[in-house]
Formats: structure tokens, sequence, C-alpha cells
């Protein structure tokens, strides 16, 4: 076998051990009690888990050290480039709305106020992300001010996603307040309530899976593409000592 076939065989139990985690997520499930919780949560953290230990990979420490401390832009930037997500950097309108500081210009403000007044979920339905938000470019020149322009970016939905992360990973729930059963499908999207038209942001467990799925797929393309071998991008978790310092993966690893 030549080093090149080596390498592939290399990619194919990388790419098997993340599918078999995948579907290790999609088997979960709660405990007979409702009064529990649900478990889509979970669920979903581990998805995201899944999305920031390749984050991590392609964009290792050693390769990209201006990446080593910045996690979150290690995340977006994975993300956009290879979770096949293309509405992962428009700009969700109603978060931007519920954002926005009182004593911001009011130029944004009612640009905002009106994108957002045209949309009603009708109580049962869905409202997908395309019919609502909206390109940064174009929020962006209803921005005055860099603290504005810095909003906008953040409440493209790459980063909302981050934000979702950290809410689920350190205080155990979701933000938002939106409700898993009104989605049947694997797209985001806004739904309100009976007597609240508030617009809530629902990213339902089926979308994130499918991220975990293309993301898989986007690692594999570039892993092959490359010719490299995934395990010499991997840090060995033998020791306790931050991942920068640790050695390689050994084959026999």
């Amino acid at each position: 076998m030549t080093q090149a076939d080596e390498v592939l065989v290399r990619i194919d139990r990388f790419v098997g051990w993340f599918k078999g985690q995948l579907r290790i997520v999609q088997g979960l499930r709660g405990p007979p009690d409702t009064h529990a919780g649900p478990i889509e949560p979970y669920r979903k953290l581990c998805c995201l888990s899944l999305i920031d230990a390749l984050a991590s990979i392609r964009f290792d420490r050693r390769r990209y050290p201006e990446l080593r401390r910045e996690s979150r832009a290690r995340f977006r930037r994975f993300v956009v480039g290879y979770a096949a997500w293309d509405d992962a950097e428009l700009v969700s309108i109603p978060i931007l709305l519920e954002r926005l500081d009182p004593r911001c210009d009011d130029r944004l403000a009612s640009f905002v106020t009106q994108e957002v007044s045209k949309h009603s979920a009708a109580y049962g339905g869905m409202l997908p992300l395309r019919q609502v938000d909206l390109a940064l470019d174009l929020v962006l020149k209803y921005c005055s001010t860099n603290e504005e322009k810095q909003l906008a970016r953040d409440c493209r939905h790459v980063s909302l996603l981050w934000d979702f992360r950290n809410f689920l990973a350190h205080e155990a729930r979701q933000p938002g307040g939106a409700f898993e059963a009104m989605s049947e499908s694997d797209e985001p999207g806004y739904h309100d309530y009976v007597n609240n038209p508030k617009l809530r942001l629902l990213y339902p467990v089926a979308f994130f899976e499918r991220l975990v799925r293309n993301a898989i797929e986007g690692m594999e393309q570039y892993l092959r593409q490359e010719g490299l071998d995934p395990y010499s991008l991997v840090s060995s978790t033998d020791s306790w000592r931050s991942n920068a310092e640790l050695p390689r993966l050994t084959d026999e690893e």
C-alpha cells in the first residue's frame, strides 16, 4: 500500500468515527419522566461539540496559531466554509431589533422595526429565515456607528449559533423561548404564540444534525483534496496538558 493509499484509509477511519458519533447523538432518548425536560437541547449540544471538534482540527493550532485562542472565530469560519449552510451569514432581523440599544440612531431602528412589522408567523406556522432576514451589506447601509455595524455582524446566524452554543454549554438552557414542536423539518425559522406576535427564532434539532452531516462531508472533501492525514492534525488525549503542547498521534494510537 502506498503512502497516499494509507492516507485515504485513515481519512475513511476518521470520517467513520464522526459519523458514528452522530448516530449515537441521534439515538439519544430522554427518560420516561416528562418532568425531567426534553432531550433535544442535549442532542443539539452534542452536535455543536462535534462541529467544534471538526473546526479545531481543520484550523489546528500549529498551522493556524492566530486562531489558537479564538474559538469563536474558528467555529464561525468553519461553519461558513464547510457546513454548507446557505443562510449562515444572513442577519436575523428580529434578533437585531431585540438587541438594539434604545439610544441607537433612529435610522437603523426605524428600518429594522419596519422590516419586522412586515411578518407574522400566524400561530401554528413557521417562517423560513430567508423570508424574514437580510444580507449583512444591506443592513450595514442603515448603520451610522461602528457599534451598530458590529451589532449587525453579531446578529448573523453564524454568530447566533455560537451564542446558542454558549447558552447550552454554560447555562444548560436555550435562548429565545422557541418551541421545538413548531418545526417538523431541518430548516430553522421563526414562529410566534397566541396573543404574542414576537417572532421566536427556532433552530430545530434536525437542523443541528444536518449541519454535522454537512460538516463531516465538507471536512472529508478538504482532506481528500489536500491529501492530508487527519490524525496528523489531532492531538493525543493521553495528557491533561493543553492541546498546543501535546505530541501528534502515532499510527498505533
